[in-house]
């Protein structure tokens, strides 16, 4: 009798995990999207990383406005699709310092570096073929691209 309410059990939590879109291995989170054929139409991967920030409350605030101000500019990001070499322009930037962070679709970080000035170059030519995930980071805010190296 109770190998019954294991197995239903079991077939209960199987199919919870199939219905669900969504799963996290460590601070990585997948989310998938399927059309009404069962077909995948989008995955999303968030890389995201939990941070503690110790300073006097007039940097945080300082530093919010600094963050603020990087989903406001025209960020530009060419050749994409490339072939190596990806330039990331930024324009005004000021007195922040983003920090550009290139993952592959494992999760693995490829590309850990501070941007100061307006044009940056991003080299991904030893890299092979597919799609890479970009993200600029500024503090909490964070903008993600999805670049593709032929």
């Amino acid at each position: 009798m109770k190998s019954k309410y294991y197995i239903i059990l079991a077939i209960s939590l199987l199919f919870l995990l199939k219905i669900s879109p969504s799963y996290g291995i460590g601070d990585t989170t997948f989310v998938f999207t399927y059309d009404a054929s069962g077909n995948r139409t989008e995955r999303v991967i968030d890389l995201t990383k939990s941070a503690e920030i110790t300073a006097s409350s007039s940097s945080i605030s300082e530093e919010k406005l600094i963050e603020a101000e990087l989903s406001s500019l025209d960020i530009k990001i060419y050749p994409n699709p490339t072939k190596g070499v990806l330039k990331v322009e930024i324009p005004e930037i000021g007195d922040i310092k983003p920090i550009l962070v290139v993952y592959n679709l494992q999760g693995k970080q490829l590309v850990n570096k501070t941007v100061s000035n307006q044009i940056s170059t991003i080299n991904l030519s030893e890299q092979p073929p597919g799609m890479y995930i970009m993200k600029i980071v500024n503090g909490a805010e964070s903008l993600d691209w999805k670049i593709i190296k032929d």
